[in-house]
């Protein structure tokens, strides 16, 4: 319409108040006058019912395009919202330094890795580790040194694990390893030799402590458990290694009971 309503209903009136002065003035005949009239309030009636349908139909018109804008907009928010959950999500599963996943999920991926191995009737070896004097190699060369170590290690973890193996930093120099379908045999030759091969590439005098447990296809312990036992065996290799003259192994591996 171009202007506001009242101010075009304005214009009519003024239009119209005219346009009656003119007929009072020129048409003495009441009945030509009268049929003048009527015929002006039909030509006034048409023209405002045409122009308000007009403008009706541009504001339903301009209210409908809002409309889209507005959900357009909304879902591109929601979807810049879902990918920043997404990333804080990602940010809080997985470790900063190593790469490697958070310990804070590992009861709930070993849990549902148990539950998936029962159905499949499958072993699963869990794999504690930790690396030997790590506290005197920070003393002596600094955290930096320290935490180079540490992402070189979660570097050859992720480098040898399967698609399958879930892989943590439990915290400070221990890391826990779930490998799904695999025996403790398996673990012990396949994995870990090939860890020790890594980690002896990159550092001549810094070696781990193993613990590897299994569990299934038989019999199935509970996640806690089977972490501690995993736990106690690292921890068994770390005394022997230290009651032992050989030199050179990268990984000590205890032994389960």
């Amino acid at each position: 319409m171009g202007v506001e309503p009242k101010l075009y209903l304005s214009a009519i009136n003024t239009l119209k108040s005219l346009l009656l002065e003119i007929i009072f003035e020129t048409l003495t005949d009441k009945s030509e006058r009268q049929g003048m009239l009527t015929a002006l309030d039909k030509l006034l009636l048409f023209d405002i019912t045409l122009v308000f349908e007009t403008y009706i139909r541009s504001l339903v018109s301009e209210i409908e395009i809002s409309k889209e804008k507005s959900e357009r907009y909304a879902c591109a928010l929601e979807e810049k919202v879902r990918e920043r959950t997404q990333q804080l999500e990602e940010l809080t599963r997985v470790d900063s330094l190593t790469g490697l996943l958070s310990v804070r999920y590992l009861n709930e991926t070993l849990t549902r890795t148990l539950r998936i191995a029962q159905r499949r009737h499958e072993p699963v070896s869990i794999v504690y580790m930790d690396i030997n004097e790590f506290k005197t190699i920070n003393d002596n060369h600094g955290h930096p040194h320290g935490d180079h170590i540490l992402r070189a290690v979660g570097a050859a973890i992720k480098k040898i694990s399967r698609e399958e193996d879930c892989c943590f930093r439990y915290g400070g120099d221990e890391f826990c390893l779930i490998l799904p379908n695999c025996q403790e045999e398996q673990a012990r030759e396949r994995y870990v030799n090939r860890l020790s091969a890594e980690i002896s590439q990159c550092f001549k005098n810094v070696t781990l402590s193993v613990g590897i447990v299994q569990t299934g296809p038989d019999k199935y312990g509970e996640p806690d458990t089977l972490i501690r036992k995993a736990d106690e065996q690292m921890y068994a290799a770390k005394k022997a290694s230290k009651t032992d003259d050989r030199i050179g192994d990268a990984v000590d591996v205890g032994k389960t009971a």
